[in-house]
């Protein structure tokens, strides 16, 4: 679930950053940053060793994306060492 705040947290970053000019598919991400939903802060340079991220739209009251919520939850053991 952690990885799943965290992405939806980069996704909202992005948004923020595309508006401003932006990055170009494959640019390398600047270093930011922000308050997670539980009030801890959350940075990329937190994982260091990441060979990606996962970024998901979706939205809490969105009934087509409460049914995906399983799914997305089983990419996050998926790939969460």
């Amino acid at each position: 679930m952690k990885t799943l705040l965290i992405s939806v947290t980069l996704f909202l970053t992005s948004l923020a950053l595309t508006a401003g000019g932006g990055y170009e598919p494959g640019d390398k991400a600047t270093d930011f940053k922000l308050k997670n939903v539980d009030g801890t802060h959350v940075s990329l340079s937190d994982y260091d060793n990441a060979k990606g991220f996962i970024v998901i739209f979706t939205c809490n009251h969105c009934p087509y994306a409460q049914k995906y919520e399983k799914r997305i939850m089983e990419l996050d053991k998926k790939y969460d060492p």
